[in-house]
């Protein structure tokens, strides 16, 4: 829908279709594709909250999400195709300049029955089919809701069980999301109703009711409409916000996920493999630099250190003894006074023995 603003502002500013009929074509194509899928998503949203609450043990829950991607799919395929015929120019309609020529849609203020008969066609298709689709879904949504809690409400017992707990908590939010579902179809319908109107007044000969100001603003409304409602879910609803923000840091976190395993993997190889080069990995290596710094020495190293040297000075000065002491012994005893003369004797064996035996 944003698409096609820079050919409505620039055909405003030159008050007319200044870009030509292929710029018109563009421009009601571009319209049509993204206001019929609007349609048939919201559609599609109320299908799906209908099966969820309806039926939430059918066994095809397990495929939500397969069927979330088809529903996508069908109302893509479902605008596409009443947005192309009218392109394609082949006898049922044209994208034609409306309003104040500065925008285009489809023709309904033709006199052909082709035309007539498609944008009949079209209106029952994009408007009315859908709204009688989800009136009926959440309509039997809040009464089954209500029928449920009427029914829990006289059992106490179950509801003092904490299954009953969890399925009653499933049911709020379910119907919170019902709530915010209906708003945005309520929007849907005061916005595109208008228009539809508008398209069958040109359809059923009533073009004197048509003037530029009552096609416009129709137009306006369901622009706006169809631009808003992302919004709208985003900002009303929390699960909506939580997965829009899982969209917007999908690749950040996958970003800080690899970095944090990388950053794990160089830790451990700086434990086990100092010696390796580890510039290849993608975590910057920070060095640090070398500060000089001496381990202390504790207490009881100190002590050890203090008892051993005190045990070598005490052995050193024992034997600095011992050897003074023999030193003056030598001296003392073994070196013969200057008056002293040596006597000799024939028989040296027995005087030695004379001798030990009279000293002790």
């Amino acid at each position: 829908m944003l698409a096609k603003t820079p050919i409505f502002i620039f055909n405003s500013f030159n008050l007319g279709p200044a870009l030509g009929q292929s710029a018109c074509v563009i421009y009601g194509f571009a319209g049509g594709l993204s206001g019929t899928t609007s349609i048939a998503t919201l559609t599609a949203i109320a299908l799906d909250r209908y099966w969820a609450v309806v039926h939430p043990l059918e066994p095809l829950r397990a495929l939500t999400a397969i069927r979330a991607r088809l529903l996508a799919v069908g109302a893509w395929l479902y605008a596409g195709i009443f947005a192309t015929i009218p392109a394609l120019n082949i006898g049922y309609g044209q994208y034609v300049p409306e309003g104040f020529l500065t925008s285009c849609s489809f023709d309904y203020l033709t006199d052909e029955i082709p035309p007539r008969y498609f944008i009949f066609v079209f209106f029952c298709a994009g408007w009315l089919a859908p709204l009688c689709i989800i009136s009926f879904c959440y309509t039997r949504i809040l009464h089954i809701v209500v029928c449920k809690r009427n029914m829990t409400n006289k059992n106490q017992e179950q509801q003092m069980s904490s299954r009953h707990v969890k399925e009653q908590a499933k049911r709020k939010a379910e119907v919170k999301l019902a709530a915010l579902v209906i708003m945005v179809i309520a929007l849907f319908f005061v916005s595109w109703t208008p228009y539809a109107i508008v398209a069958l007044l040109g359809i059923f000969g009533r073009k004197d009711l048509i003037t530029p100001v009552t096609s416009m603003i129709p137009a306006l409304f369901c622009k706006t409409a169809a631009c808003i409602n992302p919004f709208i879910y985003i900002i009303t609803h929390p699960t909506f916000r939580k997965e829009f923000q899982k969209m917007l840091f999908k690749d950040k976190s996958r970003r800080m996920t690899g970095t944090f395993k990388t950053t794990v993997y160089t830790e451990a190889s700086k434990l086990h493999r100092q010696s390796k080069d580890l510039s290849e990995t993608d975590v910057e290596v920070i060095e640090m630099k070398d500060i000089p710094y001496s381990v202390p020495k504790s207490k009881g190293n100190n002590n050890v250190d203090t008892i051993s040297s005190k045990i070598s000075d005490r052995e050193g000065s024992q034997k600095s003894q011992r050897s003074a002491s023999m030193n003056s012994f030598e001296e003392n005893i073994v070196t013969p006074p200057s008056w002293y003369s040596k006597p000799e004797f024939s028989k040296k064996k027995s005087f030695h023995r004379r001798l030990t035996k009279s000293s002790f």
